[in-house]
């Protein structure tokens, strides 16, 4: 699957206000730059980069398969694909609480789908 997840970029991006993380153990996770995997808690669909200036890349094992923009807003995370096509539109997910082996539960807003996310390098 190519949906990105990881719309766990939590940069400021043109337009947002900087958002306090709240550190308490109800707090979702706060995305920050770097490369992170999805997947069901055992296995790995796919990679995304999120880079500092509010952009990320989905990547596969050939390469990049996508690419967009990212932001995120309290513990919802939303991703926009480049392109206009049906399955290029904004998807947004709500960031659950890091566990302590650094994953945490990320949740499509509009429809309940939800995928494991973890961090797995700056």
């Amino acid at each position: 699957m190519r949906h990105t997840v990881l719309a766990i970029g939590v940069l400021v991006v043109s337009g947002c206000t900087t958002v306090q993380p709240d550190t308490s153990a109800a707090a979702g996770f706060v995305p920050v730059p770097g490369l992170y995997s999805t997947g069901d808690g055992t296995t790995e669909y796919s990679r995304t980069r999120l880079n500092a200036d509010g952009t990320y890349v989905d990547l596969g094992e050939d390469g990049p398969t996508g690419q967009g923009t990212w932001s995120f807003d309290q513990n919802t995370m939303c991703f926009d694909p480049d392109g206009d096509a049906e399955n290029q539109q904004e998807r947004c997910w709500t960031n659950g609480p890091v566990d302590e082996s650094g994953v945490f539960l990320s949740t499509r807003t509009d429809n309940g789908q939800s995928y494991t996310i973890k961090r797995i390098s700056d």
